[in-house]
């Protein structure tokens, strides 16, 4: 056992200081102590240090260990893909891409969430619905002639088509 009990707290002391609630009382079975690790995990200690390093206010030395933090942490990272070619070689990109070439004026416009107007705008079209952060006033006064609407989309917004299913 790492330290003893406090019969009278029931709280488990390492060296005079009290570490936690760690005794666990079940009616008729023992007292359960559960053990405290003699060190911390290796990655908890590197948090402690840069968490101290910021607390303290060491700017430097906090810099330095977040950005090696940083860098190690990627070091074993495997990526699943490389390139473009999840984005590219898609059936949809295909013949999407095969459609705007033929007429590269043409406006996209995709019926549904933003996702499939986002993929569509990262293949380079034009597409009219989407996430806008800079209101496009003239494309939305063909819509809105009399600019009636307007405090709607002369903001950043997500333009959204859905196809209406009359009952």
């Amino acid at each position: 056992m790492p330290g003893k009990i406090d019969k009278q707290t029931m709280n488990v002391l390492i060296k005079g200081e009290k570490i936690a609630d760690r005794v666990v009382r079940k009616p008729g079975l023992q007292e359960q102590v559960i053990t405290v690790p003699d060190r911390l995990p290796p990655r908890s200690s590197r948090v402690l240090i840069v968490s101290f390093a910021m607390i303290d206010n060491r700017k430097v030395l906090f810099s330095i260990l977040f950005l090696l933090g940083l860098l190690f942490s990627g070091t074993k990272v495997n990526p699943i893909s490389y390139g473009l070619s999840p984005l590219y070689d898609k059936d949809l990109s295909v013949v999407a891409r095969t459609l705007a070439k033929n007429d590269p004026e043409s406006l996209w416009l995709f019926f549904g969430n933003n996702y499939g107007a986002s993929f569509l705008k990262a293949l380079g079209l034009n597409v009219f619905n989407g996430v806008h952060y800079v209101p496009d006033l003239r494309s939305m006064e063909m819509l809105d002639p009399e600019r009636r609407s307007r405090v709607f989309y002369n903001r950043y917004a997500h333009i959204e088509f859905h196809i209406r299913s009359d009952d």
